[in-house]
């Protein structure tokens, strides 16, 4: 008998597991979310975000500065400050490329995520 009852464990489970409800599978990705820790990845991320804005816009300003200090000086002097202000230029275009490679690559990686969660539900179901 002990087969028997261990045989019909297994096909209740079978059963309960393939005929999860949507409302069921979206219960499980929430208990294996962890939560805090993505609020404080989420919030970290967004304090960097804040400070590279200002630091960003602080560099525009200069650059604005460099920019009308460059139109009044003479010709001559001009293609000494020339080099300044276009590094200045390749300085803040690499600053904002980077800190959006951060953005879209966290957001990738959220999506990996949950797509590799996917499949590790879909594994666990047929192995039951």
């Amino acid at each position: 008998m002990d087969s028997q009852e261990g045989a019909s464990d297994r096909e209740k489970a079978k059963t309960s597991s393939s005929s999860s409800t949507p409302l069921a599978v979206v219960a499980s990705y929430w208990r294996d979310f962890d939560l805090e820790n993505e609020k404080s990845i989420l919030d970290e991320q967004g304090l960097r975000i804040a400070e590279n804005q200002d630091v960003s816009q602080k560099n525009r300003r200069k650059l604005a500065e460099s920019i009308r200090g460059f139109i009044k000086v003479s010709n001559e002097d001009k293609l000494s400050l020339f080099n300044s202000l276009l590094k200045g230029y390749q300085e803040e275009i690499l600053t904002r490329l980077l800190l959006q490679l951060v953005v879209l690559s966290t957001k990738h990686l959220r999506m990996l995520q949950l797509e590799q969660w996917n499949w590790r539900k879909r594994i666990q179901r047929y192995q039951n």
